[in-house]
This record gives C-alpha cells, sequence and structure tokens, in this order.
C-alpha cells in the first residue's frame, strides 16, 4: 500500500544544495536516521550511557548511547558515500548528538531535522527522499521506521530498533552490503532482493 501524500505539499526545493562538496563529488548518497538506528536516548544515569549533550537553548541534558560499531561504520561508510543525517528530532537535540558523533565535521556532509520532514495524515513524519535534490537511483536510506521511508521504500535498508543491547552487530553486518550497493548504478533492484531476501518485504 502506498500512502497519500498531503493533499497541498510545499513548493518544492531541495533540501540539500543541488551541487556536491568536491570530496563527495559522484558519490550516491547515504541517508542515515539518528535515534535508535545510530544511537539511543539513556533516561537514568543509572544505565549505561557513552556521553552527555546539552540541549541546545536550555539547560536541559541528555544521556546518549551509541550503537555498537557505529563509529567505524561512519568512518567506512564517509570514504564511499556522501551521507545525510536524516532525523525527525528537533535540531537543538539532534546537533549536539550528532556533533558528538562527528566532532570534526568530516562524516557528515549535511543534517535534515524534523522541520524537513513531509507529513502524511496516515503516520505523521516521512522522509522523502525526492526532495533531496539528488538522483533516486543513487540514494539509499538506512532507518529503523518504515513508515518514515514508506514514500521511497524501493531505496529503504530497514534496522532493528537499538535500545541498549551491548552485542549488536547490525551496522558492523550492514558494512559489506553498503560498500557494494556505493558501486551499483541503480541501488533500487538491489535494494529490494536485499531486503525481500532478509526481511521478507
Amino acid at each position: 500500500m502506498v500512502l497519500a501524500r498531503a493533499s497541498e505539499p510545499r513548493p518544492w526545493r531541495p533540501l540539500i544544495p543541488p551541487d556536491q562538496r568536491p570530496e563527495h563529488e559522484g558519490k550516491p548518497t547515504l541517508v542515515l536516521d539518528m535515534n535508535h538506528t545510530l544511537v539511543s536516548s539513556v533516561t537514568s544515569p543509572d544505565q549505561r550511557y557513552d556521553f552527555v549533550s546539552k540541549v541546545r537553548g536550555s539547560d536541559g541534558t541528555l544521556l546518549t548511547l551509541k550503537r555498537p560499531f557505529v563509529d567505524d561504520f561512519l568512518r567506512q561508510m564517509a570514504r564511499v558515500y556522501e551521507i545525510v543525517v536524516f532525523t525527525s528530532c528537533d535540531r537543538r537535540i539532534a546537533d549536539p548528538i550528532l556533533d558528538e558523533l562527528d566532532p570534526e565535521g568530516r562524516l557528515f556532509a549535511h543534517r535534515l531535522y524534523t522541520e524537513h520532514c513531509s507529513w502524511s495524515s496516515e503516520v505523521g513524519h516521512v522522509k522523502d527522499l525526492s526532495m533531496l535534490g539528488r538522483g533516486m537511483e543513487r540514494v539509499v536510506i538506512v532507518d529503523d521506521s518504515e513508515s518514515k521511508c514508506v514514500w521511497n521504500l524501493d531505496n529503504w535498508v530497514p534496522v532493528s530498533s537499538f535500545w541498549d543491547n551491548p552485542g549488536d552487530r547490525e551496522l558492523l553486518d550492514l558494512v559489506p552490503f553498503l560498500l557494494g550497493l556505493a558501486k551499483v548504478e541503480d541501488v533500487r533492484p538491489v535494494v529490494r532482493k536485499w531486503r525481500l531476501q532478509n526481511f521478507g518485504k
């Protein structure tokens, strides 16, 4: 089932600059969700966490646990992809977390937040990859939420939601597939086949 888009879509304009930076020129685009894909928020200091960040514009703080292998995953992906983080979180929450993951600003080419999501009356916020201004044959998204990718399922590589499992290997296991995917002319048939084989959908 394909969910309908909002009845009054906003005027189209690309969410990111149309020209890739020189270091990304010719690379496919890898869109990464943040919460429960790369990291998980921790509600108590008694739980495991990797770093503390401040919510911008407030006195609030966040405890964050990194998904196992996330640092190595990001380094490897940045060599072959233009990485765009697309989170449904507010930027005041997301940016301090992303700064911890990419302290030198070399991994993430662009960051998108809840304000960049489209809206569906059926499922709420949706990440519309067609709004990126990149050829859809060279865009892939890794996200734990099917509903947020529902308009671009041909580009969606699912992962399970990460909470606090120290034995989680999903990012590590994705590396060979995504490295190979970066070399193909059209990711969509490859992603469809892989998802059917691994997830039955």
